[in-house]
């Protein structure tokens, strides 16, 4: 039938359960959305948000990739430097395991400009658990960068860190992801922005996130939440998209960024009744392998 999972995957006409969601979701307003992305190509962009100034996110990354030594390297994917060698991206982005036809350019704001530090990679870490024939679960990769850069890398989130993940936290997201809406992901277009943008999504609660994919993961195991891997953020007309796969969800607390989320799946894009789906950093499965490649 032509469907296809979104990484960000592609999602399918709201569901009943997602109707039961939206209205849950509008009675309680404390319910968040999931947010995910698909590593095929570029990956998902940020729908509903606005441009980010010149050098807000510096720990903001942009995973580059290309065919072959004679092609020019194209954003794929987002990631954030949590060390000055390392930056933590989503597994999906790494169909194609070869270090050499990779580059990382971190604290860049705008794609085409000389901003940003570039760097090789010289390793793929992929969480073990991870399986691309499946679901979306382990939804998390570490590179290693050829050699340090001077920024000052993002915190992470501990474990079950409950003051960052109540429902109806405000969490932001950013990228260079699509920007535009998709209600229907058999009917995909993208639009991408050369500056990255940015957008603020309340945190959902995860059982009714993992409710409104139930009818679709049935069909598809991506579809399939997990609330002790994954979050889930929601706002109507708002959510990451194709292009920002592997970039954060992260709140501020005090003077620091934390990171809460990786962007992981979902169905379209700010599709209505369908939260964003993010790989929950706190998890020990995936905090552990985190701290294992530090």
């Amino acid at each position: 039938m032509g469907f296809w999972v979104q990484v960000r995957r592609g999602r399918l006409w709201p569901t009943i359960g997602a109707v039961l969601f939206m209205l849950a979701a509008s009675l309680a307003p404390a319910w968040g959305v999931l947010a995910a992305e698909s590593g095929r190509g570029v990956g998902e962009e940020v729908v509903g948000g606005q441009p980010v100034p010149d050098g807000k996110y510096p720990f903001m990354a942009s995973v580059q990739y290309r065919k072959d030594a004679s092609l020019r390297f194209n954003h794929r994917c987002g990631g954030t430097l949590i060390s000055l060698t390392k930056v933590l991206s989503a597994a999906h982005c790494f169909d194609i395991r070869t270090p050499s036809l990779y580059q990382v350019v971190v604290g860049v704001t705008v794609l085409r400009s000389d901003q940003g530090q570039k760097r090789a990679m010289t390793n793929i870490a992929v969480q073990p658990r991870y399986t691309r024939s499946g679901d979306f679960r382990f939804d998390s990769a570490v590179l290693t960068l050829d050699g340090p850069v001077d920024i000052e890398p993002m915190d992470l989130a501990g474990r079950s860190d409950d003051r960052l993940e109540r429902p109806g936290t405000i969490a932001t997201t950013a990228g260079w992801g699509s920007t535009r809406r998709v209600e229907d992901p058999n009917s995909f277009s993208t639009r991408y922005p050369d500056r990255m943008h940015e957008v603020g999504l309340p945190l959902v609660d995860t059982k009714g996130c993992q409710s409104a994919y139930a009818d679709l993961a049935r069909r598809y195991p991506g579809y399939t939440v997990d609330p002790k891997l994954m979050l889930c953020a929601y706002k109507d007309g708002a959510d990451s998209c194709q292009g920002d796969s592997g970039g954060p969800l992260f709140e501020k607390v005090g003077t620091r960024f934390v990171q809460v989320g990786i962007v992981s799946f979902g169905y379209g894009c700010a599709a209505k009744g369908y939260p964003g789906v993010y790989t929950r950093v706190s998890a020990p499965e995936i905090r552990d392998f985190i701290r294992r490649q530090l």
